[in-house]
């Protein structure tokens, strides 16, 4: 089974959750160098030069490790300047059977992900990035808990702000 593996600008390890039983012999390793990633909020020129010359670092890095790299320069002829076209383009250039990415960091971006299965017709597999301490879910979970208290913590600033020493629901001391 072929399978294109997806890596991010900022996944560059080898122990990345897409990476996790890679084959060599017949698996393809994407990275692509995407314009819209580089403009969707400003970003100096110097971490935007520092993020290419790791991709193209680490992609080097695999293909010494025996990997099959497609790697996709922002200069390249056809360069779409987006995941999700390049995505498509490499399907069209490798046939894969399925594709599978590590989970991004930035909900717009797994949100792009989320449509690749119905813009390509082929399963996708988008695994939890195992590097942090909490999952995608806990955070939402932490999230939920915040929502529920921020009335709460609303008040207490409010009160304190107003010149009283003790916000609500809690005793002189």
């Amino acid at each position: 089974m072929k399978t294109l593996r997806f890596i991010l600008g900022d996944q560059l390890s080898r122990d990345i959750s897409a990476l996790d039983g890679a084959d060599p012999a017949s698996d393809v390793i994407l990275m692509a160098e995407a314009a819209d990633e580089t403009r969707y909020v400003p970003h100096h020129v110097q971490k935007i030069a520092f993020i290419l010359a790791a991709m193209r670092h680490h992609a080097a890095a695999l293909r010494t490790a025996g990997f099959a790299v497609d790697y996709v320069t922002l200069d390249a002829p056809g360069n779409t300047g987006s995941f999700t076209g390049e995505l498509q383009r490499a399907v069209a250039r490798h046939w894969p059977d399925r594709i599978v990415a590590t989970e991004p960091g930035e909900w717009r971006v797994f949100k792009m992900m989320r449509g690749w299965a119905g813009l390509t017709g082929l399963p996708v597999e988008i695994r939890a990035d195992d590097r942090f301490l909490c999952s995608r879910g806990e955070v939402a979970d932490a999230n939920v808990f915040l929502d529920a208290i921020k009335p709460w913590r609303g008040a207490q600033q409010a009160f304190t702000a107003s010149g009283y020493s003790t916000p609500p629901g809690r005793r002189s001391r």
